[in-house]
C-alpha cells in the first residue's frame, strides 16, 4: 500500500517539478515591453499642408500646434513647409511639394521635463522611422542612445539613411520618368544605403552624395536602375552656409518648447492627444525651405560646421 502511495505522489509531483525546473532556477525573463507612442508637435506651418490618418483615410489640415501620431502621412503644397518636433528632441522641417510618412515613432517614458534649447541627447530610448516618399527635409537629431537600442532612419525610394545624431538635409525629387537624390551633411555621420549596392555609403560631416538620372515609375512611385554612386564629395561653401542658417532658424523656432513626460508644452501649457491641437506655437520668422542645390551658387563666407556653436563668425 505504501509503495503504491509513494508511486502516486511521485507521478503527481513530476509535472510540477518539470514546470518549476531545478531548485533555485529563475523564471525566464519576459520579453521587452513595447515602447509607447512618442509625441509630435507641429510648431509652424507655412502655406497649405495636410495629414491623413491611415486607419480611416481621414484627411485634416495641419496647423500651428497640431499634434501628429505615428502612421500619419504629411503632404505639403507648392511653396509650403511644416516644422515639427519629436519628444526625443529631434526637429524636422519638411519642404514644399513633399510627402512624408511617420511610419513609426515610439519612446520609453522619461521622468523629467526639458527645454529643447538645452537638449543635447535624447531623454530616453526611442525608435523613429520616417518615409520621405518625395520632396525634401532638413533635420537636427539629438544624440541617440544606440547602446540601448535607439534608432532613427529616413527611407526614400532609393534606400535608407541611418542616423545617430546629426544635422542634415535629404531630398528625393521625381520628375516624369527620372528622379534625383541628394544627402547633404552639416554635422555628424549618416550611413546611406542604395538599392542593390552591397555596402552603405558613409557620409560624414561636410560631405554630400548627389545622384541624378534615377529611373522612376510615376505610377507606382518605385525606382528602377540607380546610376553608380560615387564617394561623398565636399559640400560647396554656399550650400553649407545656407544649410547652417536654416538649421539655426529651426533651433531658434523650437528653443522655447518644453517636453514633459506627459505632453509637449509651449508657453507653459500642455498638449492634447494625437490628431488634435496643442496651444498655438508662437510664430517665428523663418523662410520656407528653399530648393536643394547640389552645385555652388554665389560664394558665401564659410559657416561653422556645428549648429550649436553659435552664429557664424561669433
Amino acid at each position: 500500500m505504501f509503495r503504491h502511495l509513494a508511486r502516486w505522489l511521485f507521478s503527481a509531483a513530476l509535472p510540477l517539478f518539470i514546470a518549476l525546473g531545478p531548485a533555485g532556477a529563475q523564471p525566464a525573463p519576459k520579453a521587452a515591453e513595447a515602447q509607447p507612442g512618442g509625441r509630435i508637435l507641429v510648431v509652424r506651418v507655412s502655406g497649405e499642408a495636410s495629414a491623413v490618418n491611415p486607419a480611416d483615410g481621414l484627411r485634416f489640415p495641419v496647423r500651428n500646434g497640431s499634434l501628429l501620431t505615428e502612421g500619419q502621412v504629411i503632404t505639403t503644397g507648392a511653396g509650403a513647409s511644416v516644422l515639427f518636433v519629436l519628444s526625443n528632441g529631434a526637429t524636422v522641417s519638411l519642404g514644399a511639394d513633399s510627402v512624408l510618412a511617420l511610419e513609426q515613432f515610439t519612446q520609453q517614458p522619461f521622468g523629467e521635463s526639458y527645454k529643447m534649447s538645452a537638449l543635447t541627447a535624447e531623454p530616453s530610448t526611442s525608435t523613429t522611422r520616417l518615409n520621405l516618399v518625395r520632396g525634401e527635409l532638413i533635420s537636427d537629431v539629438k544624440k541617440l542612445n544606440k547602446s540601448n537600442g535607439s534608432s532613427f532612419s529616413i527611407k526614400t525610394p532609393v534606400g535608407a539613411a541611418g542616423i545617430r545624431g546629426t544635422a542634415f538635409r535629404i531630398a528625393f525629387r521625381p520628375e516624369r520618368d527620372r528622379a534625383s537624390f541628394a544627402l547633404v551633411m552639416l554635422e555628424g555621420v549618416i550611413e546611406q544605403t542604395f538599392g542593390g549596392r552591397g555596402r552603405p555609403v558613409i557620409v560624414p560631416q561636410g560631405k554630400q552624395v548627389v545622384v541624378t538620372g534615377i529611373e522612376y515609375n510615376a505610377q507606382t512611385g518605385e525606382v528602377g536602375e540607380i546610376p553608380p554612386v560615387g564617394e561623398p564629395t565636399d559640400v560647396p561653401a554656399s550650400v553649407q552656409a545656407t544649410l547652417f542658417q536654416l538649421v539655426q532658424q529651426m533651433l531658434t523656432a523650437v528653443g522655447s518648447i518644453t517636453i514633459s513626460p506627459t505632453a509637449i508644452q509651449n508657453n507653459g501649457a500642455g498638449g492634447g492627444g494625437g490628431g488634435g491641437t496643442a496651444p498655438e506655437a508662437t510664430p517665428q520668422s523663418c523662410d520656407p525651405v528653399p530648393p536643394l542645390s547640389p552645385t555652388p551658387g554665389p560664394q558665401l563666407p564659410p559657416a561653422r560646421t556645428s549648429p550649436t556653436d553659435g552664429q557664424p563668425g561669433a
